[in-house]
């Protein structure tokens, strides 16, 4: 009996980090839906655009954002 994965809707805040990329590579190879923040929008689309380009990502990015949670 084969199991289907588990899906869902998440955000990944600082998809740049190393933790943040790899947390949004393994959702996207189980079939999540991800929005993916980082403190410049450039930096969270091109990380995007690395993710989905790899052929084992199922899920999808449906928005990226710039968010700097520093309080500075």
């Amino acid at each position: 009996m084969s199991t289907l994965p588990r899906t869902g809707e998440a955000v990944i805040i600082g998809v740049t980090s190393r933790t943040g990329r790899e947390t949004a590579r393994r959702l996207l190879r189980e079939g999540w839906n991800l929005a993916l923040t980082a403190r410049r929008s450039e930096d969270a689309s091109e990380v995007a655009d690395s993710l989905l380009a790899e052929p084992d990502a199922v899920g999808a990015v449906t928005g990226v954002a710039a968010v700097d949670l520093c309080d500075e």
